[in-house]
């Protein structure tokens, strides 16, 4: 189902900002990161802080518009 008012279709948005949400539970969010590829930009930078672990994000076609968000 597409919603004309957002960029994205409503499912991917959705499932999307499920699971940020949900890795943001464990690595924290900056509330001025608004937009759903400012928050992966944040969380894989939170993620190599908490752990000084190199990051690895694997994306799929059905997440690659969070691709387009970030800085």
């Amino acid at each position: 189902m597409f919603n004309h008012t957002r960029k994205y279709p409503v499912g991917i948005q959705t499932f999307s900002e499920i699971r940020l949400a949900i890795m943001e539970k464990d690595y924290g969010r900056d509330e001025t990161e608004v937009s759903p590829g400012m928050r992966l930009a944040g969380l894989i930078q939170r993620a190599w802080q908490k752990t000084g672990r190199q990051t690895v994000v694997i994306i799929d076609e059905y997440d690659a518009p969070l691709l387009n968000g970030i800085p």
